[in-house]
């Protein structure tokens, strides 16, 4: 089955395989590693464990045996199981979860790592600790190897994935004809996190003694890991991070290549990347080998140059699979299915405005449902709940490490959407009547509205507003106005406690400007408790009955002038 190229090459066209390998950040990785750049100026840093090169943008680190001399010797030839499950390594647990609870680590690269992870420490500290506000900051680190160090290097980068300070940027890995480091427990959890595949850069020849060795070790369940650039003999490079591709184009490559003279031949990478980097600038296409026309752009060339013909076996699946891997941002489905997400909330805000409009607030109307417009918002609402829901699903799968399981993005719309819809489902909650049971206490929360308040708690600093929020922070602010109005009427031990712990989170809403004003308008829950709270004088003046007595009465409420009095 053959696949149509010129219909498809400019949709297909692998883009990041032939600008990435061929820019300055590779070329200079691989002349660090192979000592043909200028070795570290700094006497004190030619002397630490980890030599540095140091980069406007980046540092470079480079693992190799002559700069490590505590570490053992790892050439993979020793006798012991190839595969260590995470549970022995004692750094690696966080990478376990509910739905991928088994991982393994390569023994040989763990072992060194183990042995060089206290020097790392030490010379890495300032990525590991919070950095004071006049320290300048830090430059990102790019951990590089070839062959086994580089899968040394890997270790480290995943091990500061999850060690770093949040405030520390982001390590990259570079490798080069580097083993795998994992099996496809490892490559589950590293492809949860987007930034994490594009994080770990693996350049690899398709012939050669490393690539003869990484293919044997798919046969004792080694598993891809990361963004893998392959090069077919002097063919441009061809991008994939999907690892059951990889593992393909691998085996049939190796298949291909079977009993060639120049496997066991040990490849100079930076010829490679020379020829790569000379060809783009010249903009050279592959030529056709002897007897073959010239194949079309797009994958095809791709695949003709690996050795995987239209009459092979498994042309058809692989094709297919470089189509998709190629054709499509990584992130493209869930920026897309975001901006519908922005579309229903837009439909539930403009629902808010008009209520207000009415000299109403959303939370009253959604619980009465006596207009149309009321009965219209559940179906955003219901969209939006079902997003999220399935959101804060994928995100809990994933390794929980200091990248946080939503990206900034996703939490600002999941903190926006959260303050937003949980009132309506507050109040259709409490449209029910039952006064026997609590939103807050009977487990009626939607479990996912409480993990995302959980996340934007752990990213947000608090800090004083210039103005009122449109949103109330505490998107469970209605549902303490219920139950303080059930307060009310309570005369059991410890109603007034609990009234008394109301009229402070509110004020310390209030303090903040953390409120929105739509709270205060006649009509709402709150002001009706207010009323019968404030009859009732059941508790002594305070800020908060200051406030809204004084304000109240003057027509102020809210305003930041009147807020500073009582703060």
């Amino acid at each position: 089955m053959a696949i149509s190229g010129p219909s498809s090459s400019p949709q297909y066209s692998n883009s990041k395989a032939n600008i990435v390998p061929s820019s300055g950040i590779i070329q200079k990785a691989w002349a660090c590693i192979s000592g043909t750049t200028q070795q570290p100026s700094s006497s004190s840093t030619t002397q630490l464990p980890f030599p540095c090169w140091e980069f406007s943008k980046s540092t470079i680190v480079v693992f190799k045996n002559a700069t490590t001399p505590p570490a053992p010797v790892i050439d993979g030839s020793s006798s012991s199981a190839p595969l260590v499950p995470v549970e022995r390594s004692g750094h690696f647990g966080f990478l376990l979860t509910e739905d991928n609870s088994s991982i393994s680590l390569h023994n040989a690269a763990l072992s060194c790592f183990n042995s060089l992870l206290p020097n790392f420490k030490e010379q890495f500290l300032p990525y590991l600790q919070k950095r004071e506000k006049n320290q300048p900051p830090l430059r990102p680190l790019i951990l590089a190897g070839q062959s086994l160090w580089g899968s040394v290097a890997a270790l480290f980068t995943l091990w500061l994935l999850n060690n770093r300070h949040k405030s520390a940027p982001r390590p990259l890995c570079i490798t080069f004809g580097s083993p795998f480091i994992g099996d496809e427990g490892l490559a589950k959890a590293i492809c949860k996190y987007d930034l994490w595949k594009v994080g770990f850069w693996h350049v690899l020849c398709l012939y050669g003694h490393d690539f003869r060795r990484i293919s044997t070790s798919i046969e004792q369940q080694f598993r891809p890991s990361g963004t893998y650039f392959l090069c077919p003999e002097l063919a441009a490079f061809v991008c994939v991070s999907d690892p059951d591709l990889v593992v393909q184009l691998l085996q049939r490559c190796s298949e291909e290549s079977a009993g060639r003279s120049h496997d066991q031949i040990n490849i100079e990478y930076g010829g490679l990347l020379t020829r790569h980097k000379e060809r783009a600038i010249n903009g050279e296409r592959d030529e056709p080998r002897s007897g073959e026309s010239r194949p079309a752009t797009g994958v095809v060339p791709q695949l003709v140059a690996m050795g995987i013909k239209d009459d092979h076996p498994a042309y058809a699946s692989i094709a297919e699979a470089l189509k998709v891997e190629h054709s499509v941002p990584q992130n493209a489905p869930s920026s897309r299915a975001l901006y519908k997400v922005k579309k229903n909330m837009a439909q539930l805000e403009w629902y808010k405005k008009a209520c207000e409009k009415e000299g109403d607030n959303y939370y009253d109307a959604y619980k009465r449902r006596s207009q149309e417009q009321d009965i219209d918002a559940q179906i955003p609402m219901s969209k939006l709940m079902s997003y999220w829901e399935k959101e804060v699903m994928r995100a809990e799968k994933k390794p929980h490490t200091p990248d946080f399981p939503l990206r900034d993005k996703y939490l600002f719309a999941g903190t926006n959407y959260r303050r937003l819809v949980e009132p309506l489902a507050i109040a259709k909650y409490y449209r029910k009547g039952d006064e026997t049971s609590s939103y807050m206490t009977a487990g009626q929360r939607d479990h996912h509205f409480e993990k995302l308040e959980q996340w934007a708690g752990i990213h947000s600093a608090r800090g004083r507003r210039d103005e009122a929020a449109s949103l109330t922070e505490d998107s469970c602010f209605w549902a303490r106005v219920e139950e303080a109005r059930r307060s009310m009427n309570k005369e059991a031990e410890g109603a007034m406690d609990e009234l008394q712990e109301f009229e402070n989170q509110v004020m310390n809403l209030i303090g903040r400007l953390a409120l929105s004003p739509e709270v205060f308008l006649e009509k709402s829950t709150f002001m009706k408790w207010w009323e019968e709270y404030d009859q009732k004088r059941l508790t002594p003046n305070s800020p908060f009955t200051e406030f809204m007595r004084e304000e109240r009465n003057r027509h102020l409420f809210y305003s930041p002038e009147a807020v500073n009095r009582y703060r």
